[in-house]
């Protein structure tokens, strides 16, 4: 099953993709930020996307975006986008 999911890391929130089955050439999204989260940066430069149909941007509180992948992508934690907040975006209960 191919899904697009998130990893934080402190202040970064990585979106990966993972295809295990079969190959994925296009990726697309809109990412809803709650209100009071200050994002700073969205960076592609590591993404596996290599051509960015609506490169990825801030619009109305939602980021987002759309791009190619020539010759597909098949595998396990393609990053796709990084999104760098002013301070960490979700937090753990008790936390």
């Amino acid at each position: 099953m191919t899904k697009l999911f998130f990893k934080q890391d402190g202040n970064l929130l990585n979106l990966f993709l993972d295809s295990p089955v079969g190959k994925v050439n296009a990726v697309a999204g809109e990412i809803n930020l709650p209100a009071g989260i200050e994002l700073k940066q969205i960076q592609t430069g590591s993404s596996m996307v290599s051509f960015w149909v609506e490169p990825p941007a801030l619009v109305d509180n939602k980021i987002v975006f759309s791009g190619v992948i020539p010759g597909g992508y098949q595998g396990a934690n393609g990053q796709v986008l990084v999104l760098i907040f002013q301070k960490p975006p979700l937090t753990q209960q008790g936390q």
